[in-house]
């Protein structure tokens, strides 16, 4: 469409018949029958599947055909009917009403004496030889029925399975398409207006091995349904999970609903059993996106579940849907040549993407091996640079308490240090003053020996003796005296030596000390700037 000198073409999910007055329109693509919602913006053609044709995709290939969604379904006549007595049939076994038979048939003959005349011995003869033939009835027989041109036709197959009260059929299943959940129903027709109920026990004789149904216990499951006489169908209580590659045996034993006793005389019609497909469970109906609300919608508007049960004309619309519904669980098929071609196709298709697939793998695995190395590498880089970083951060740490022990000796020393100068200088000044007294001392004991001897001269110039006597005790006295004061000074001169000896020893070790301590400042100053050095390298690493 060329619109004002500019080239049109329709957006995705549309399409144009190239003469189409209302141009561009939605595509409108089968559900079932199309891969997908998008067509060619040419013609609107969608992209369909194989073997289905059309715009749209919903017609079916001409050599093609499509199932229906009761395609599984199972014909009475061919299962294997069973007494009430098989082990088989689940439920308990009714005793038989032998005695309700003979009256009921000697009833039966009793009317007819009024029109003819027959004793009643030949009356109970009859009605035990009645008895017998019906004993003699099988519990199971085919009853075929004819289409009848311009009749509906509300049976499958050939016709019924007729089944006595209290006996049963056992149906065989093995070709399950798709493991997921199946609705059970039941065809029938009754003999007599009143209800029925059916026994149903389903077993599955390889234990289920696929995800969908292999968490599901137990392997056994039972019902008890009732056979209204005015409905011609009933679907199970709940559904059933099958699986392909599966055999399931259905036993069914079906009696008359609400009595005690089963009679020789009640038979029901069994047309079949079907597996319908919960299709609530495939693709394209779960999620709460709105293309699966769409087709929840179109299934109930077009009635699809009564199509099931009723064999009449569906609406327009039923008929595709169920057959876009058989899509999802098998392709359509074809004649055997035809299939085993496909089967053939397809498992080269297979190969070719399995072998795609383990090259894939490979790739894929060889690239995790390598991103796993890279990862333990990096790893064992990062675990080897933690570390260094704790041995760093240790190392630091050790430093850190050194420098404060170092720095708390150094205050201690300068502390000390500060006491010996207050020490020393305190010493100096009892020397001095030691010193000054020793002079002191010393010129008064010149002082007094020089006095002592002009004492003796102007004792010896007296002459008298007594005088004498007591100026030699006074002498003596003071020159005892002199002596003991010689003595101190000597003593004190002795405690001033040793008191500059030591305050040299003290100058001595307070220079050691200070020498030690500038060492000490020299050794931190050295650990900080390694320290520095170290710290400048780490950073480094980090970016």
């Amino acid at each position: 469409m060329i619109w004002d000198s500019v080239l049109c073409t329709c957006s995705r999910n549309t399409g144009d018949s190239g003469n189409d007055q209302f141009g561009c329109r939605p595509c409108e693509c089968d559900f079932g029958g199309s891969l997908n919602n998008r067509c060619m913006m040419g013609n609107g053609q969608c992209d369909c599947r194989r073997h289905l044709i059309g715009r749209q995709c919903s017609e079916v290939q001409p050599g093609y055909f499509c199932a229906p969604l009761d395609y599984y379904k199972y014909e009475a006549e061919d299962a294997n009917g069973r007494s009430p007595t098989d082990s088989a049939l689940r439920g308990k076994v009714r005793p038989q009403a032998a005695d309700d038979c003979i009256q009921h048939l000697s009833n039966q003959a009793r009317r007819h004496r009024r029109h003819r005349r027959v004793s009643s011995s030949q009356q109970y003869h009859t009605a035990l030889r009645r008895i017998r033939q019906l004993q003699q009835t099988p519990d199971v027989t085919t009853v075929n029925r004819e289409h009848t041109p311009g009749m509906v036709v509300t049976w499958t197959g050939p016709g019924f399975a007729r089944v006595k009260d209290g006996a049963g059929l056992v149906f065989s299943i093995d070709n399950i398409p798709h493991a997921m959940e199946y609705h059970i129903m039941l065809r029938y027709e009754p003999e007599s207006p009143e209800d029925w109920e059916a026994v149903v026990s389903i077993t599955s004789v390889n234990l289920p091995s696929s995800l969908r149904c292999g968490n599901l216990l137990p392997t056994e499951q039972l019902y008890t349904e009732t056979l209204l006489h005015q409905n011609r169908y009933i679907q199970m209580s709940r559904p059933f999970c099958f699986e392909p590659n599966n055999r399931y045996v259905v036993a069914i034993r079906f009696q008359r609903h609400g009595v005690t006793h089963r009679h020789l005389t009640a038979f029901i019609l069994i047309d079949s059993l079907v597996l319908i497909p919960k299709y609530t469970e495939l693709p394209g109906f779960q999620g709460s996106e709105l293309q699966a609300k769409q087709n929840k919608e179109d299934m109930v508007r077009y009635m699809c579940p009564g199509l099931l049960h009723d064999h009449s004309h569906a609406p327009p619309g039923g008929h595709v849907l169920q057959a876009h519904l058989q899509h999802l669980l098998h392709h359509p098929q074809r004649s055997s040549a035809a299939l085993a071609e496909r089967v053939k196709d397809e498992a080269n298709s297979t190969k070719q993407a399995l072998s795609a697939s383990d090259k894939a793998i490979e790739k894929a695995t060889a690239a995790l091996k390598e991103a796993q190395s890279n990862l333990n590498n990096t790893q064992n880089a990062t675990a080897e640079v933690d570390l260094q970083l704790l041995q760093l951060e240790g190392k630091q740490m050790d430093i850190m308490m050194r420098l404060q022990n170092l720095s708390a000796e150094a205050e201690a020393l300068r502390n000390k240090t500060e006491m010996n100068r207050k020490m020393a200088e305190d010493a100096l000044a009892l020397a001095n003053n030691a010193t000054l007294r020793a002079s002191s001392l010393e010129q008064s004991f010149n002082n007094t020996e020089e006095r002592y001897k002009e004492l003796l001269q102007k004792v010896e110039s007296i002459g008298d003796s007594g005088s004498l006597d007591s100026i030699q005790q006074k002498v003596r006295t003071m020159k005892s005296d002199a002596e003991n004061l010689l003595n101190k000074a000597k003593d004190g001169i002795k405690q001033l030596d040793n008191l500059s000896n030591t305050f040299k020893e003290n100058e001595d070790r307070m220079q050691k000390q200070l020498e030690e301590l500038e060492d000490l400042k020299q050794n931190a100053t050295d650990v900080r700037d390694e320290l520095r050095k170290k710290m400048q390298a780490f950073s480094v690493c980090q970016v």
